[in-house]
């Protein structure tokens, strides 16, 4: 094997290095991350699902811009990702209540929070605790609100547990590396959220 042969392997070499580490399959992820590469991650006992997209949102509801409606707008769009078919109707980011219901074409439902944030770091803001009727995205929280919607497949999918519980975080002009904090995963490990989804804008800065 020759002198150039030698530099172009360990070129190659170097390369898939670099390319490995931008898709890690576990722990911390840093600011380093590929900033225009899809992964997964667990944080806390949090399986964290990370994608970047050209996607925008535009965060306006009935002709006005809402503080939170982009974190909705993502939701949304990730559903449609999935191929989910919302089954709940749309509401303004200020309304109380489970921001999105989902079917999936097993007929079992998906009810998702939004979240949005515009700070360069992880998030840290815990779910609500203030209902009566339980913290937000628990057990008794759901309940609650699926019984006032009194939709018999929804209330047999929720007694016969056929759902899960999902957080969608849009991060506005976040670090690319940056997560979520530990304090937030311990309010999403009291109510059983194990699965959080953020997305972020592919050049790293989102509009």
């Amino acid at each position: 094997m020759n002198y150039k042969n030698l530099i172009l392997i360990a070129g190659l070499l170097v390369f898939v290095s670099g390319c490995i580490s931008q898709y890690p399959d576990g722990g911390q992820y840093g600011v380093n991350a590929c900033s225009d590469c899809d992964f997964n991650v667990t944080e806390f006992g949090i399986k964290i699902e990370v994608i970047f997209t050209n996607e925008t949102f535009d965060g306006v509801w009935k002709g006005k811009v809402l503080s939170g409606r982009k974190g909705e707008q993502a939701m949304d769009w990730y559903s449609r990702q999935m191929n989910w078919s919302r089954v709940d109707d749309e509401k303004s980011a200020h309304s109380s209540g489970i921001d999105g219901i989902y079917r999936k074409n097993n007929n079992s439902y998906i009810f998702a929070e939004a979240k949005e944030t515009v700070r360069k770091s992880d998030y840290d803001t815990p779910l609500s605790t203030d209902a009566s009727y339980g913290a937000q995205m628990s057990d008794q929280w759901i309940e609650h609100h699926v019984v006032k919607i009194n939709d018999s497949g929804m209330l047999g999918a929720f007694y016969d547990g056929n759902y899960d519980k999902l957080v969608v975080l849009y991060k506005i002009k976040d670090s690319p590396g940056s997560t979520i904090t530990k304090d937030f995963a311990g309010s999403l490990n009291k109510v059983g959220v194990d699965h959080v989804v953020i997305i972020k804008n592919k050049g790293g800065n989102n509009n």
